[in-house]
């Protein structure tokens, strides 16, 4: 609720505040936009309005989604983007549009699981794990490579950054993909990528403890096999927090993995004189950063 502000407003419109810019994360409301909007829903909606139209609407004690119900008539909603500056006036009928398509991503995300998702959710979960040690000895490898360099005076390299970039896709025999509307008015301009994740830092992944159990959920009695394992950090993420059901963990059929690695260089320069003076700095004023 940081992110969205409701608004009083004097009439009969609902007013809610939110930044233009939380589009861009792989959460409920971006995975929601791509597969439960039409594409003419999708042209008239950002995914940060999904979760803002919901909040919105929710302040009225008399509506709630977790009922199952929702009003035939629904007032508009302005939505100011206060981090560009901008207005949208949504009307009724689309509020309720984004308000369904939130009610058939909960039935999914809370559905009982057929024996097929249930075994498609845990082996994903159990190669996961290894593919996840799998990337981060090869980060740890390229790391040390890094530190070499600062070690042996690169005249370029003052520090470093490494991120590691994992994208799910959909199978290409899924029928969302081969629906001609999918890629319409798609956020990401790829209908087949169900989220993205940055990998994490070089520090965790020396804690010994980093491989424990990542299902906070404390769900072990749950009705839902799934909630029953051990979760790795990349399926934690991937249900957690792009919000993927694990209904859906089945459609996976694509995992890449990127590396970046950016090389810094930093140069202190006084303009104070008649000639500027430029000095490299030596490995941030001479101490080898640990990045673990």
């Amino acid at each position: 609720m940081g992110r969205i502000k409701i608004l009083n407003e004097g009439s009969g419109r609902k007013k809610v505040s939110v930044r233009f810019r939380d589009s861009d994360h792989f959460d409920s409301s971006h995975y929601i936009h791509k597969y439960y909007l039409s594409s003419e829903e999708r042209e008239k909606l950002f995914p940060v309005d999904i979760i803002a139209l919901q909040m919105c609407i929710e302040s009225d004690d008399q509506i709630s989604l977790w009922e199952g119900v929702i009003p035939a008539v629904l007032p508009d909603c302005t939505i100011l983007y206060r981090d560009i500056g901008l207005v949208k006036h949504v009307d009724g009928d689309l509020v309720r549009c984004a308000l369904l398509a939130i009610l058939n991503y909960q039935n999914d995300l809370h559905a009982e699981l057929t024996p097929e998702e249930v075994r498609a959710a845990l082996n994903l979960n159990e190669w996961l794990r290894e593919y996840e040690k799998t990337l981060l000895a090869k980060q740890l490898s390229i790391e040390e490579e890094l530190r070499n360099c600062l070690r042996g005076n690169d005249p370029f390299m003052v520090d470093y950054e490494i991120e590691l970039k994992i994208d799910f896709y959909l199978r290409e025999d899924d029928s969302f993909c081969n629906n001609e509307d999918a890629h319409k008015h798609d956020w990401d301009s790829d209908s087949a990528l169900m989220c993205c994740h940055k990998f994490i830092s070089s520090r965790e992944m020396k804690n010994p403890d980093y491989y424990d159990d990542f299902n906070d959920m404390c769900f072990r009695a749950h009705r839902n096999p799934v909630y029953q394992a051990q979760h790795c950090e990349l399926f934690h993420e991937l249900t957690e927090h792009c919000d993927v059901p694990h209904k859906h963990l089945i459609r996976i059929g694509i995992i890449s993995a990127e590396f970046e690695v950016l090389y810094q260089n930093m140069v202190d320069i006084d303009l104070a004189g008649e000639r500027i003076i430029a000095k490299q700095q030596d490995t941030w004023q001479g101490k080898l950063i640990d990045h673990g």
